[in-house]
């Protein structure tokens, strides 16, 4: 194996991993869609560089508080060049620690990309710092959470979503539940429950006559959850209600 293809393994093995599992904790796919570019050079960069920083202070902690564990990091050079047989020699003699150390870090970046975001949407610091804002428009649309005012509040949104379907015009409202994007980022899908369908223009005759009763003709409909294409919704109304949670 060469030192190219040692390298190779070693970047996404030591920092490629660990900061993609940190940005996937932090940043879930309902809270951005840099997962869906993973191509892009920027994305990795940054991935790389989270990476490192996870790295750095794994051998912090490892090389400080453990009793009997060493990160020796200075034959990573010699790997990324060209190893001869005394350093893949000494790299096979500590398999299973290296295998090891590198499981642990794996989790330690998961743990610390959750419990970031936690500390984030709780103090909902990235309203504030626009360096912490996630990836995702439709998060911050649809979640309303620009107008919470206290911590017990809780935002229920509420669409009116106007939809054509063939030469049928209608509008479906009901509380959204959940929403899916695709992979270039849009919505692709929204599901709302408690639904009303309204038909606001029809051009089939057979039901003009329903028509010049109820101009507003508009019942409900049983299902638990309606899903809607977003390539069929024509526009959309957002009613946001502030709900106050009481203890007790």
């Amino acid at each position: 194996m060469s030192g190219i293809t040692y390298g190779v393994a070693l970047i996404i093995l030591f920092f490629i991993l660990p900061g993609g599992l940190f940005r996937k904790a932090y940043s879930p796919i309902h809270l951005s869609n840099y997962h869906l570019r993973a191509s892009n050079f920027a994305e990795i960069a940054t991935t790389l560089g989270f990476g490192m920083v996870i790295q750095c202070l794994g051998i912090l902690m490892i090389n400080k508080y453990h009793p009997s564990l060493y990160v020796d990091f200075r034959l990573l050079p010699k790997l990324l060049s060209s190893p001869d047989e005394v350093v893949l020699s000494k790299v096979q003699k500590h398999l299973i620690p290296i295998f090891s150390y590198n499981a642990c870090l794996l989790l330690f970046s998961y743990v610390m990309g959750s419990l970031l975001q936690r500390l984030v949407l709780s103090f909902r610091l990235d309203e504030r710092f626009l360096v912490l804002k996630f990836d995702n428009a439709f998060h911050y649309v649809f979640s309303g959470k620009m107008f919470l005012k206290k911590d017990t509040e809780e935002i229920l949104t509420y669409m009116n979503v106007c939809v054509k379907i063939d030469n049928d015009f209608f509008v479906y409202s009901g509380f959204l539940l959940d929403y899916q994007l695709n992979k270039d980022g849009h919505c692709e899908l929204i599901e709302l429950g408690k639904v009303k369908r309204k038909v606001i223009d029809k051009h089939n005759t057979e039901f003009s006559h329903i028509l010049k009763k109820n101009q507003h003709h508009e019942y409900n409909l049983f299902c638990d959850k309606l899903f809607i294409p977003y390539n069929q919704i024509l526009n959309f109304g957002i009613t946001y209600f502030r709900v106050q949670r009481v203890n007790g």
